[in-house]
């Protein structure tokens, strides 16, 4: 049995398609994991990519899920879902790689080429947002080298956010950039975004990368046939719900009495406390025993059952 991991931009890009189409790539990825050889899905390597790790299966005549593949330790990251043309052209420039800074599991679109030569004149006349950062700070906040001289080319919030659209730059390394914009000192940008900077950095083991909080924050791990399908049946709204870092550390691990959560609308207070219930339910409640969650609006109440 094979184990099936999917990413954020996956689920994004699945609630895209028909509902009819939806239950057919669930089908695609419960038969995939069941047997990747399977002749109906097609597995295929994609030729023409920047990445040799990137594949394809069929989940209609149209439809194609595209993945990555690292083989030896029989993983499967779900990628991307989309009609044929539009998905074959999205992995044409993807790269999936393990960032050998922060340890993460990144997915980025490739830099083909450096800066043209109206860039460069734009660069030397005007100093961009990143100017006083060395590249080492800008790498160990998991800037992939081969994107620096796109970082180093941004000059204001407008194209700092074209880039991470366009995914020329990594989700993490856009959390820590975007604090880098907004005034923060490059080791409070760094504790943000970086949970614990790993030892060693294995860039071939994505089992380990997968495990990390920054590659949590983007990927969601179905070890087995019970997980995935529990995984598949459930709201597609619900499996969009990935834990920032700094979420991740509300969440897990025993805490000395209650913990107060402030923040605005919006933030992800209830999100934080519905991961922390589990939490504890999986980790601290003695079996048959139950954790109350409670709140005072009775609205949040049933949104949350």
């Amino acid at each position: 049995m094979v184990s099936v991991a999917f990413s954020d931009k996956y689920f994004d890009s699945l609630l895209k398609l028909t509902p009819n189409e939806q239950a057919q790539a669930n089908k695609a990825v419960m038969l995939f994991q069941q047997d990747p050889q399977h002749g109906g899905l097609h597995y295929e390597k994609l030729v023409a990519c920047k990445d040799d790790k990137l594949r394809s299966i069929r989940v209609n005549q149209d439809v194609r899920i595209i993945l990555a593949t690292v083989e030896k330790q029989n993983l499967y990251l779900m990628l991307y879902i989309d009609h044929h043309e539009p998905a074959y052209d999205w992995a044409a420039r993807r790269k999936v790689e393990i960032n050998p800074n922060t340890g993460s599991l990144q997915v980025f679109a490739s830099q083909e080429h450096g800066l043209d030569e109206p860039q460069q004149a734009v660069a030397a006349e005007q100093p961009g947002l990143f100017a006083a950062f060395r590249d080492r700070q800008l790498m160990q906040l998991g800037v992939p080298e081969e994107a620096l001289a796109l970082v180093r080319s941004i000059r204001s919030e407008a194209e700092l956010e074209t880039a991470r659209l366009n995914e020329q730059i990594p989700a993490d390394a856009h959390d820590g950039l975007f604090m880098l914009m907004a005034g923060a000192s490059f080791e409070e940008a760094y504790n943000e975004v970086v949970a614990l900077a790993p030892q060693q950095v294995d860039t071939d083991d994505f089992s380990a990368a997968l495990a990390r909080p920054e590659s949590r924050a983007r990927f969601v791990v179905a070890d087995n046939e019970e997980a995935l399908q529990e995984m598949l049946s459930q709201s597609l709204e619900k499996w969009r719900v990935f834990l920032h870092p700094a979420q991740r550390r509300l969440v897990e691990g025993k805490k000395n009495g209650p913990v107060r959560v402030l923040g605005g609308a919006g933030t992800g207070k209830t999100v934080v406390a519905m991961h922390r219930a589990k939490w504890l339910a999986d980790h601290v409640a003695t079996p048959g025993n139950k954790v109350l969650f409670t709140t005072f609006t009775r609205n949040l109440a049933s949104d949350i059952q």
